[in-house]
């Protein structure tokens, strides 16, 4: 009988074990995807919503890594900077710095992928309260073909 329990109760340490295990790997996976009212205004302002979802993953994921290189490949080639009263255009090699002052910020990842704290404003949209803003950047000379990228990060 004892030997029955002690199996039982290292059977269920190990299954609880695992479960926890799933989880925290699922929440790492987890995907932002827009809502359908979200969608429905940013193809209503020509945006490419997976483009979209995709740069706000990219800006999560960097969050939850501490790792800058995926905000600064989604990044347009030059970047409005601002902290404080200083308003600088930075080119896109020059922003590991601020890259890795954002993720310092507490509680980033939640921010970015909050809709309640996005705004679409003409045609920008903003995260995390302003903190990143997305625009359609040109991705050939003729401007035939658009990108979202990250334009302006507006430092906490």
């Amino acid at each position: 009988m004892a030997i029955m329990i002690r199996t039982l109760a290292a059977s269920l340490a190990f299954t609880l074990g695992s479960c926890a295990l799933a989880a925290a790997q699922t929440a790492e996976r987890r995907v932002y995807a827009a809502s359908p009212t979200l969608r429905r205004d940013l193809e209503a302002r020509d945006f490419d919503v997976a483009q979209v979802e995709g740069v706000v993953n990219g800006i999560a994921r960097s969050a939850a890594s501490g790792d800058p290189a995926p905000i600064l490949e989604l990044t347009a080639p030059q970047v409005r900077v601002t902290e404080g009263a200083s308003n600088t255009v930075v080119p896109r090699e020059q922003l590991r710095t601020v890259a890795e002052k954002l993720l310092k910020a507490a509680q980033l990842r939640e921010a970015v992928t909050d809709e309640s704290r996005m705004i679409v404003r003409g045609d920008e949209v903003g995260l995390a309260g302003g903190e990143f803003w997305i625009a359609q950047t040109c991705a050939d000379a003729a401007c035939s073909k658009k990108n979202s990228a990250i334009v302006t990060i507006n430092l906490p």
